[in-house]
């Protein structure tokens, strides 16, 4: 976020995907998107968090790993 600021930028669009079997993502989005926003200083709603299984196949089908990945767009102010 410092570099952002101090380039003129602001995040418009935040977008979070996990892929797991275990947990249940969704029992903890609304305490990651709080965190989130204090940590980033940005609203809620630009937030977007999702979860999806790996079919059982792999590591993360398995169990025994998480993988996750992130969209962040932004724009000069």
């Amino acid at each position: 976020m410092k570099k952002l600021k101090e380039k003129n930028y602001r995040i418009i669009n935040l977008d979070i995907n996990f892929i797991c079997q275990t947990p249940q993502i969704y029992k903890y989005i609304k305490k990651m998107k709080l965190n989130i926003c204090k940590n980033l200083n940005i609203t809620k709603d630009i937030i977007s968090i999702k979860a999806t299984t790996n079919e059982k196949i792999g590591l993360i089908g398995k169990g025994e790993g998480i993988a996750a990945e992130s969209i962040i767009s932004i724009e000069n102010v």
